[in-house]
């Protein structure tokens, strides 16, 4: 009614990320909205996805975690004392599980301040990570380094991308832009400096598939494989497509084995350390 452009509203109000953004910018200047629309429909219901997979998947174990570590404290701090009281009344050597719960309630009893000034620090780091993007970007590569870490997240960061890309690339929007918005947009910082370097190293010359293959621990090879061809081809958006496509079959392939791994793995460490 005041002669602003939708996109200015959803951005004023802050209903907005930069991937929306560049959907509605290329709706409106095309005056294609209701393609706009759909690509956004899309991209928020993958996050919706993506958002309840991993509270599927974490909820159960962190209340069984939770539920353990009680249990450990309690056993700690209110049962062996007493217990290691009562056997050593009775000058009965007490049982190696009971020494060891002692043990453990004697040094954190004779280390309190020590403890709790270790525990201010640990908060005051997690707390500045939050605000410097350089702490954080050292633990997600200490994370995305680890084999086992980055084989079961790798893939969705991934997806996502390729897939906000294909998107853009697909829509009319330049390989360099669609990088640049999408490096704006994606929440992993490390993933974020890299679509930007790529972004540069496009600009130098170099093929995306090339800019891409200098980062192998975070692209897949299947994936860099599949642009490379497009490039060949002329069909960089078709193989953008395919190599979405091959990220949703290890997405899901990986769901499957986390759920079938994880629950039954936590059950059976409650149970060790419960026994």
């Amino acid at each position: 009614k005041n002669g602003e452009r939708f996109i200015d509203t959803l951005i004023e109000n802050k209903l907005t990320d930069e991937f929306i953004k560049s959907c509605l910018l290329i709706g409106e200047n095309s005056s294609s909205y209701p393609d706009a629309f759909r690509t956004i429909d899309k991209y928020l219901e993958q996050k919706i996805r993506d958002k309840n997979y991993f509270l599927k998947i974490i909820s159960y174990p962190l209340i069984l975690l939770f539920m353990l570590m009680m249990l450990i404290l309690f056993l700690v701090f209110f049962i062996g004392p007493s217990l290691y009281g009562v056997f050593t009344s009775m000058n009965v050597e007490p049982p190696w599980s009971l020494k060891f719960f002692y043990g453990i309630y004697a040094f954190v009893s004779s280390k309190k301040q020590i403890i709790l000034m270790v525990l201010i620090i640990l908060m005051a780091i997690f707390v500045s990570g939050i605000f410097n993007s350089r702490i954080i970007k050292f633990f997600e590569r200490k994370i995305l380094k680890n084999i086992t870490i980055n084989k079961y997240l790798q893939p969705f960061i991934v997806r996502g991308i390729l897939w906000q890309i294909s998107i853009l690339v697909s829509s009319g929007q330049g390989l360099a832009s669609a990088l640049s918005v999408v490096a704006d947009n994606v929440k992993n910082i490390t993933y974020s400096k890299i679509l930007m370097d790529i972004k540069q190293k496009i600009f130098q010359g170099q093929l995306f598939s090339e800019a891409m293959a200098e980062y192998p621990e975070y692209f897949p090879a299947a994936t860099i494989t599949y642009i490379k061809i497009g490039e060949k081809t002329g069909q960089i958006e078709e193989n953008l497509q395919s190599a979405v496509a091959y990220m949703e079959i290890k997405c899901s392939t990986l769901t499957d084995r986390i759920k079938q791994i994880a629950q039954p793995a936590l059950v059976l460490i409650a149970g060790a350390c419960i026994t």
